[in-house]
């Protein structure tokens, strides 16, 4: 798994002179805003990283231990090799969560029973679990929302991941859409992480609001629906943010 930000750090033919292999699966990342685990990290590897990373993956990182490092510059910035040993990641036990249609008014959308974690969409992802702070965030302050998702199967068109925070009569008043890990490197079984970056405005008015995702496709930005056996809808509401 190589981070690929703003370029991959070794291309195919030194991975496969460095390594002893030349069949090895490459995965590519943007590792200043997601993080990825092939298979789930449930099979042995390498990842490949520059050797000044945000601070935000160290947590992501842990526990693995460098077992090279590259300290001059070349071809690429200096870089990091990291082994991983196949040992399945813990994931925290999931959150409750509102499930609702996008045209459900958000007073309604929040009184729908809650479901927990984790939600399947239709088209191939799992919404695992997220993390979110800071949990009172003041305005113009930016609100840091980290979403994990386990692919189920690997879609034919490109999509993002919506990450919304939501006023309290349904308007958006922050955006943080992306996506890092583009699908030409998912395979069924991996787990990945994406980071939102949503900045409040400066004028916005203390209250409670919420934060929403869920998958669209990127063309048309139709958004995807969750596994009619779980919920009707197609956004997770996922908890309120106290604006101080």
């Amino acid at each position: 798994a190589l981070c690929a930000s703003p370029a991959a750090l070794l291309d195919p033919a030194q991975i496969a002179e460095g390594f002893g292999q030349a069949d090895l699966r490459l995965a590519y990342f943007d590792c200043a805003q997601s993080w990825l685990y092939p298979t789930g990290a449930q099979s042995p590897g390498w990842f490949v990283l520059p050797n000044e990373l945000p601070e935000w993956t160290r947590h992501w990182l842990f526990p693995l231990r460098p077992s090279y490092q590259q300290q001059r510059s070349g071809f690429s910035p200096p870089f990091t090799i990291y082994p991983a040993d196949g040992k399945t990641i813990y994931i925290q036990p999931g959150e409750l969560v509102h499930v609702a249609p996008s045209e459900l008014l958000l007073a309604t959308a929040t009184q729908t029973q809650p479901i927990k974690l984790p939600v399947t969409f239709e088209n191939g992802l799992t919404l695992e679990s997220y993390t979110v702070g800071p949990p009172w965030p003041k305005p113009g302050e930016t609100i840091y929302l980290e979403t994990v998702w386990r692919v189920e199967s690997v879609p034919g068109q490109l999509l993002s991941l919506m990450a919304h925070v939501i006023g309290p009569y349904g308007h958006t008043v922050a955006v943080g859409d992306g996506l890092g890990v583009p699908i030409e490197s998912w395979q069924s079984g991996d787990l990945f992480v994406q980071r939102h970056s949503l900045t409040l405005p400066a004028d916005i008015p203390p209250g409670q609001y919420w934060l929403q995702t869920g998958v669209y496709w990127l063309e048309t930005g139709q958004r995807w629906a969750v596994q009619p056996n779980q919920a009707t809808g197609d956004r997770v509401l996922l908890t309120f943010l106290d604006v101080r």
